[in-house]
């Protein structure tokens, strides 16, 4: 038999690692060989401030669909190849969400089909080989297993400045942008000290020589200085006598025992909790005789503290307190903060602390799955229950069907999400096309103060996936997913999450599992290295999207 000369390069690829690194094993987290003839080119660019390499991280190919995601590295490839980390007991390198592509089949071989980016800059294409009409499912957590060649993966570097505008302006200018000098501005290149630091810089200033009153013509909006009092209008400078800092702030501390809670961006305001009732501001007389002879049926019920106007709770009417929002800092003295290991099981006893930040909550009698108090599972177990393994009990509902539902713990003993382990039961109620629920992890404002932000470890029912995802304040973004998991309805899933410091300091390290709360099978690992987790000062919580989402069981411990 002769052999094949000029081979078609898509070919020649189905035969070897390519499009993998030389030094990379192919072999995912199953112990299975990545088949050649699946991936047979891909070309991606990323820019250097998000990583100098990447990898293959997960492939799925169904009998409908074909997917991959891509993640970056800030490290090179070969050192992960050396001794040093080739035990198992190696630290994961940095990894960050790159690309992903997702198909439906029919997908054609030879083709280059286009990457969607994670991040700004990201941009490739990839093409499939004869290797797609067999099925695969393969996950791949090291460089050592799935890193991509360099010619494959590209990195460049960035612009130092990436855009132009005015402070606290969403407005910017970008690309090629050229400063030019007005009559009386100068723009010269300069060095300025900058954090202890001397760096170059674009200096603006006023020019020395000008035939107009620079003063008057570059005054402020109020058309004088606040301190002169010139200002057409009277600017504020102090609160009473309070002035503010060096930074122009003005900080209201509320002591002891008021709880503060500031209410959502779309009602304003603050709420200030006093932890003394009605009976406790009162002051009643004691009725007793004194020396002028009163008796006790002398006195007249003349005090203020008469009984509340509000109509007793009827059959129709929730008698819980509505829940306020949730309070920037709980005291020791005004609840009682439960210690980790913590086991919770949802009934209106157990939420007292459990705040609804977002859409609304109720409660629920259903069947759920038996837990033993300290947490363990018993599965076959009963003891005088309706079956082996559930019991007929309240279950904790997200019910707005609008939009997001968050309810959030706030007496737990926490300061950190860090090494944490977090388990979560719950199970999905199909609306109107809706089907999902998530454990909220790290429930806090974003760097600016402006929007709360939070990661969500979602399963969903219309997407039949297993995901973690990031809320930004206005949407989610889809860090790892996993392929079809076939998810069903009113069926109890278990969810259980470690939150951990990643390679570097500012990386976290997050790994999430999915099981079928029936058997305790684990049906899907989840893992991602993401530099958008800290601070982890943060809450835990529970919450779903546009759905009805139902919770039996939530506990939280240190990872030792």
């Amino acid at each position: 038999m002769s052999a094949i000369t000029n081979n078609n390069w898509y070919n020649l690829n189905s035969t070897r690692k390519y499009p993998l690194d030389e030094g990379a094993t192919g072999i995912d987290d199953e112990g299975r060989v990545l088949p050649a003839t699946i991936i047979t080119d891909i070309n991606i660019r990323l820019p250097m401030s998000l990583g100098i390499g990447g990898m293959l991280s997960s492939l799925v190919v169904t009998n409908n669909l074909v997917s991959a995601t891509f993640l970056a590295t800030s490290e090179p490839a070969v050192e992960y190849f050396s001794s040093e980390y080739s035990s198992s007991s190696a630290s994961l390198p940095n990894f960050t969400p790159l690309c992903s592509v997702s198909l439906v089949k029919p997908v054609e071989i030879g083709v280059p089909y286009p990457l969607t980016p994670f991040a700004d800059g990201v941009a490739g294409w990839i093409v499939f080989g004869e290797g797609i009409n067999n099925t695969y499912n393969g996950k791949f957590s090291t460089l050592r297993q799935s890193s991509l060649a360099p010619k494959v993966c590209r990195y460049y570097r960035n612009y130092p400045v990436q855009s132009i505008g005015k402070k606290n302006s969403t407005t910017v200018l970008t690309g090629l942008v050229q400063l030019v000098e007005g009559r009386d501005v100068s723009i010269a290149l300069g060095e300025r000290e900058i954090d202890g630091e001397t760096k170059k810089a674009i200096v603006f200033s006023l020019k020395d020589r000008t035939n107009q009153n620079a003063l008057q013509l570059y005054a402020s909006p109020c058309s004088g200085r606040p301190e002169s009092r010139t200002c057409d209008r009277e600017a504020v400078e102090f609160i009473n006598t309070v002035g503010p800092d060096c930074q122009g702030n003005i900080n209201i501390v509320f002591e002891e025992p008021f709880r503060t809670a500031i209410y959502p961006s779309n009602v304003g305001g603050i709420a200030l909790d006093y932890p003394v009732g009605l009976i406790d501001a009162c002051v009643s007389k004691d009725n007793l005789p004194d020396s002028t002879g009163r008796l006790p049926t002398d006195y007249t019920n003349d005090d203020e503290c008469n009984p509340s106007s509000f109509p007793d709770p009827d059959a129709n009417s929730d008698p819980r307190p509505p829940v306020l929002p949730p309070p920037t800092e709980v005291s020791s003295s005004t609840i009682d903060i439960i210690p980790l290991p913590a086991s919770i099981f949802f009934n209106s006893e157990s939420v007292a602390y459990w705040q609804t930040v977002l859409g609304w909550f109720n409660y629920v009698t259903d069947i759920i799955p038996l837990t033993n108090e300290d947490g363990t599972i018993s599965i076959g177990y009963s003891e005088g229950l309706n079956e082996g393994t559930v019991v007929v009990d309240e279950s904790y509902a997200a019910a707005g069907p609008t939009n997001l539902n968050v309810s959030l713990w706030f007496n737990g003993d926490y300061s950190t999400t860090l090494n944490k382990r977090i388990t979560l039961d719950l199970k999905l109620i199909l609306i109107n096309g809706y089907g999902n629920g998530f454990m909220v992890l790290n429930y806090r404002p974003n760097a600016s103060n402006t929007i709360d932000e939070f990661f969500a470890i979602e399963i969903s029912k219309p997407t039949a996936s297993f995901s973690i995802k990031k809320f930004n304040g206005s949407g989610f973004i889809t860090l790892v997913t996993s392929g079809s998991l076939g998810i069903a309805q009113d069926s109890w899933y278990r969810i259980q999450v470690e939150v951990t410091p990643g390679i570097s300091p500012s990386l976290t390290a997050l790994t999430a599992r999915l099981y079928d709360r029936a058997t305790m099978t684990l049906m899907s690992t989840l893992s991602v290295g993401t530099n958008l987790y800290l601070p982890a000062t943060g809450k835990v919580g529970i919450g779903s999207h546009k759905a009805e989402a139902r919770f039996s069981f939530f506990s939280m411990e240190e990872i030792v």
